[in-house]
């Protein structure tokens, strides 16, 4: 029987998460609705999608939300073409969505609210 194989010192074995994959999947996929060529999803991607929920306390429903919202505006659309590019400017992109809103400051779901609508409360609603 072949010995068996054996991971060269430090390397590490990348697990699939199925949220950084729906983050990186939806970005790519509106991309491509607004012209631009299909991007790879790489390993820089998914990492600054992974540091941007993990890291960063960013919830999935808000970083979809904020995929779309860039996606949807004119000026953010062309500025943001990558992962990386959205972590960076994340912040930005809530300040904006909420000012295009009208709200000031953190808005924070009502104490009577279900879990469901507390969900669907993103801040790029």
């Amino acid at each position: 029987m072949p010995p068996a194989r054996q991971r060269p010192a430090g390397a590490t074995v990348t697990r699939i998460r199925p949220d950084v994959e729906q983050a990186c999947s939806l970005l790519a996929e509106l991309m491509e609705a607004n012209g631009c060529r299909r991007p790879e999803i790489t390993k820089d991607w998914r990492d600054a999608a992974r540091l941007l929920m993990d890291k960063d306390g960013v919830a999935l429903a808000d970083v979809l939300g904020a995929i779309r919202w860039s996606q949807a505006d004119q000026f953010w659309r062309s500025n943001i073409l990558s992962m990386p590019k959205l972590r960076k400017q994340y912040d930005a992109l809530r300040l904006r969505a909420q000012r295009d809103r009208g709200q000031s400051g953190p808005q924070t779901a009502p104490r009577n609210s279900t879990e469901e609508e507390i969900a669907n409360d993103s801040k790029f609603g």
